[in-house]
C-alpha cells in the first residue's frame, strides 16, 4: 500500500476529525472512502460527457429518460 501525505487547513482537519468520530471510523478510512468516491464520480462524469452527444441524438435528456427506456 502506498502512503500519501496531505496538508489540510486547520478547520478542515477539525471537521475531518469530527466526521470520523460521528461515523465511528478513523480519519484514514474516511479519507480513503472520500478519495474513492471522488474518483468514481470523476470517471462517471467522463463517461457521461462522452455519451452525451449520443444520448441527445436519441432523445434522452435526463437520466430518468434512460431509466424509463430500460425499465
Amino acid at each position: 500500500m502506498t502512503v500519501v501525505s496531505v496538508e489540510l487547513e486547520d478547520k478542515l482537519a477539525v471537521e475531518l476529525k469530527e466526521a470520523a468520530e460521528l461515523l465511528k471510523t478513523d480519519e484514514v478510512e474516511l479519507i480513503r472512502k472520500a478519495v474513492t468516491n471522488y474518483i468514481r464520480q470523476y470517471r462517471m462524469d467522463r463517461i457521461r460527457e462522452g455519451a452525451q452527444p449520443y444520448a441527445d441524438q436519441a432523445g434522452f435528456l435526463t437520466e430518468d429518460d434512460i431509466y424509463r427506456e430500460i425499465s
